[in-house]
């Protein structure tokens, strides 16, 4: 039976699953182009993800505004995506 880090789960509070290569390091270029949500103030965004990195413990995505300009850093736990490469079955 897989560990925790070997099914996808990273070692924190929220234990969501981030995508994985082969080798069992997180697959950050799983998230390039991926497109999702971010709700804030009641309004919901739609989002383009360009990067990700993990930092203190979490993974951030850099997203950048479907419509607009501008981009930022945001936790991947304040971030619905359409299609979460975690979720891919290989």
């Amino acid at each position: 039976m897989p560990n925790r880090r070997q099914a996808g789960f990273m070692n924190t509070a929220q234990n969501y699953q981030v995508a994985r290569d082969n080798s069992g390091k997180v697959n950050y270029e799983a998230y390039k182009n991926c497109r999702g949500f971010i709700t804030e103030n009641g309004l919901d965004f739609p989002i383009v993800i360009s990067s990700a990195r993990y930092r203190y413990g979490h993974l951030d995505l850099l997203v950048t505004p479907e419509n607009g300009t501008g981009a930022r850093w945001v936790q991947r736990t304040n971030i619905r995506l359409e299609n979460d490469p975690a979720e891919v079955v290989a």
